[in-house]
């Protein structure tokens, strides 16, 4: 099934630490959640989706440990998707 998973940043206005966003799309869905860190802005690497190297946020949270989390959640995701296609022989719905 084709889907593509995506990582950027929460459009939050008027706040220096915006929060981190996977957004996975599929068969005609968008669905959007938390992965659980902010980050601001000048230190997103949006085309890679990632955290630049050797940032911090303003909680002290390195690019290390949010990039984990990032990767981690895609893995979740891809599992997710293995599951529904291998067992379930469909899509998962948007609130599965």
């Amino acid at each position: 099934m084709k889907r593509t998973v995506k990582f950027g940043l929460f459009p939050k206005k008027d706040a220096e630490c915006k929060p981190l966003r996977m957004r996975v799309s599929y068969d005609g869905f968008r669905v959007d959640f938390r992965v659980g860190y902010s980050i601001e802005p000048e230190k997103w690497n949006a085309e890679e989706g990632r955290v630049v190297a050797n940032a911090r946020n303003k909680f002290r949270q390195t690019a290390g440990e949010i990039n984990r989390a990032i990767t981690s959640c895609q893995e979740g995701i891809e599992a997710i998707f293995t599951r529904y296609e291998l067992l379930e022989k469909r899509a998962p719905t948007p609130e599965e």
